[in-house]
């Protein structure tokens, strides 16, 4: 096992240091580890993400850049580096130290979201996309690449695709509300938009009007408009699935019963084997008929929910 350097013993303590938010004493201990090895990468690291918590961005980069000059098989420090070039706003270095990254690191899903963050600042909002859809691919749970994605959704104008990437995020955290307010404002200029394709209703008959019921024209909270909207994808995401259920018993289950049936009629003179797959088809009937049962039932969730909301 190898013995530690003077620069690796200075460099833990500084991180134990660090665990006991000492900041200026760490600081301390990371500074004469470099200049006991002015090539030490963790150390270098270590300065870099306190000069980055101090908001001294170009100090923070200096450190992370050396960091990954110094040991080039590490993928950490460069994404760092392109994060901290981000929040600098010199996305064109960012691009640039982030393409690297991915080209070293094809499954790093940080390297990916933080490209996505300097293709966005280059007003290059289709390769954003792309970028996290990649990051999504690596690691499908990361809120804030989701949240990110419905963001950018919005400001092309692609709400519905917004709308349904706010509601995968709020899937995984419920309680994100960057997600929630968005998904409102989404709600919001989506309203708008209806309003600006035919900005001169027709006036109802006013008599009409007044003699229909306030109850059937509820004026709904956001906190209801967003509970309303949250229920109905949920309903509409069940019955998508008992739809795709639907499909694949047709596909995978009945189309072969009947296929064999045929085949039994044209090669088969044992009339006890067309009579086993014809039970074959009267079970997988069975279960088609479950399914549709079970999409009829969501269907009618939905008509119920919504009858409620207009209650």
């Amino acid at each position: 096992m190898p013995v530690p350097s003077k620069a690796d013993l200075l460099c833990e303590q500084g991180k134990a240091l660090l665990k006991e938010r000492k900041i200026d004493e760490a600081f301390a201990m990371f500074e004469q580890a470099i200049r006991e090895n002015t090539r030490h990468v963790p150390a270098h690291e270590s300065l870099a993400a306190i000069y980055f918590a101090r908001k001294d961005y170009a100090k923070a980069a200096a450190n992370f850049q050396k960091a990954s000059q110094y040991d080039p098989r590490r993928i950490d420090p460069m994404i760092n580096l392109g994060a901290v070039q981000n929040r600098m706003g010199d996305f064109q270095a960012a691009a640039k130290t982030l393409r690297l990254a991915v080209s070293r690191d094809r499954k790093n899903s940080a390297a990916y979201y933080n490209l996505a963050i300097a293709q966005k600042g280059l007003n290059q909002p289709h390769l954003a996309v792309s970028a996290y859809k990649e990051a999504l691919k690596i690691d499908p749970k990361m809120v804030e690449a989701i949240q990110n994605l419905a963001n950018l959704y919005l400001e092309m104008g692609n709400i519905q695709q917004a709308q349904f990437q706010y509601h995968k995020a709020l899937e995984i955290q419920p309680n994100f509300d960057r997600a929630k307010r968005g998904l409102e404002r989404s709600y919001a200029i989506a309203e708008e938009r209806k309003k600006a394709i035919n900005p001169f209703g027709r006036l109802v008959n006013m008599e009409e009007l007044d003699k229909r019921s306030d109850e059937k024209f509820r004026q709904l909270t956001p906190q209801q408009q967003y509970e309303d909207r949250t229920e109905v994808h949920r309903i509409i995401k069940n019955g998508e699935q008992a739809a795709a259920v639907l499909l694949n018993t047709l596909r995978d289950r009945i189309g072969p019963a009947i296929s064999r049936i045929n085949q039994s009629f044209s090669q088969s003179e044992d009339p006890r084997m067309l009579m086993r797959e014809f039970d074959t088809l009267s079970d997988e009937i069975a279960a088609f008929e479950r399914v549709s049962s079970d999409l009829r039932a969501k269907t009618e969730e939905l008509r119920a929910h919504e009858a409620e909301m207009r209650q």
